[in-house]
């Protein structure tokens, strides 16, 4: 099983994070947005790391959307 979905034209990571808490049932005031400058990390990390998905959807892939992407895991 594959699943694909892109942040493009959805939420930011925080709000995905926000929709899977409600998902889940975990109380969304748990979830606190941060920036990486903030956080200490031992090895160096890119700003943006999101993966460019139009191979995969010129391919035959199909992008489901943040909020159909817990149902899929069902």
């Amino acid at each position: 099983m594959y699943l694909l979905f892109s942040f493009s034209d959805g939420p930011s990571i925080y709000g995905f994070v926000l929709i899977l808490a409600e998902e889940l049932g975990v109380d969304r005031a748990l979830v606190r947005p941060a920036a990486l400058n903030d956080v200490r990390l031992i090895a160096r990390r890119p700003k943006d790391s999101s993966l460019n998905v139009s191979k995969a959807v010129g391919g035959g892939f199909s992008i489901t959307s943040c909020e159909g992407m817990y149902e899929g895991l069902h």
